[in-house]
């Protein structure tokens, strides 16, 4: 099943309406500008079992970078996609600048294994 914002009910629940579908909009969270707010280095913001959040995680630590890897809970991702468009994690941000995931990022030549690729 995929993740709903909005209820519609049918049959006798017809008047029903909730979230989206009531013209309610949840509050945009702060929590994801907080936390990169005057942040010098590299956030990676991941789920647990990610095999492209570990592949990020194993290229910064072999290139000697330091980060702060961030277990992104449900509200952080809707957040995240506001913020970038994308629905992947690794979200990977540098001083604050979304550079995209593990591979691939908002421009050519952006994500981690990319830009380390590109830099060492």
């Amino acid at each position: 099943m995929g993740h709903t914002d909005s209820v519609v009910g049918t049959g006798v629940f017809r008047s029903f309406k909730l979230g989206a579908a009531a013209g309610h909009k949840p509050e945009p969270s702060l929590q994801i500008d907080n936390m990169l707010a005057g942040h010098k280095g590299v956030i990676l913001f991941v789920s647990p079992g990610c095999p492209y959040c570990r592949e990020a995680q194993a290229a910064l630590t072999q290139a000697d970078i330091p980060f702060t890897t961030v277990t992104a809970d449900t509200p952080q991702r809707r957040e995240l996609y506001e913020k970038t468009g994308s629905t992947s994690v690794p979200s990977v941000w540098v001083n604050g600048q979304y550079i995209g995931g593990c591979d691939d990022g908002p421009e050519d030549g952006m994500g981690v294994t990319t830009m380390l690729r590109y830099t060492y």
